[in-house]
């Protein structure tokens, strides 16, 4: 007569033990990243510092095809070089799992519109392997990503 209430015993124990392994599913991945995602951000930055050298090299004369790259060691701006140019700050966030952004347009000289923020983020998939997203663009690497940014800034 009471089987409904081992049967809702059984379903709230299964749903215990899917609650527990999600939990450890997530440190898991939260893990990964912040062993992964480091490497992986300095290695696209690596990347457009040598794309927004070899740009200029090969178009010196077309401001309209590069782009400038400023970093800190914590935040980094990549931004276009013909006015309007568009201006990304980046700055990892592990924790929170993403590429921080906070957007502005260069109008004139002296004009500088904030556009507002949004993020590049950093997911784990099935393999193991880390994947970033810009704009609903999945990068699997570094190099990839760079070129994603880079042509972003350069409109």
């Amino acid at each position: 007569m009471n089987d409904w209430i081992d049967n809702e015993k059984a379903a709230a124990d299964a749903q215990a033990e899917d609650r527990k392994v999600d939990g450890l599913l997530r440190l898991h991945k939260a893990k990964l990243i912040s062993a992964k995602a480091p490497w992986f951000w300095n290695a696209c930055l690596e990347c457009l510092h040598s794309d927004s050298e070899k740009l200029r090299a090969t178009f010196p004369n077309e401001m309209s095809k590069q782009f400038a790259l400023m970093s800190d060691g914590i935040v980094c701006t990549i931004q276009g070089c013909k006015v309007p140019w568009k201006i990304l700050q980046m700055q990892l966030n592990v924790v929170g799992q993403s590429v921080d952004i906070s957007e502005g347009r260069k109008e004139s000289r002296n004009k500088t519109i904030p556009v507002g923020s949004d993020q590049i983020a950093i997911k784990i998939n099935t393999e193991d392997e880390i994947e970033f997203y810009f704009r609903g663009v999945r990068y699997l690497a570094p190099n990839d990503l760079a070129a994603g940014l880079a042509k972003y800034v350069r409109g």
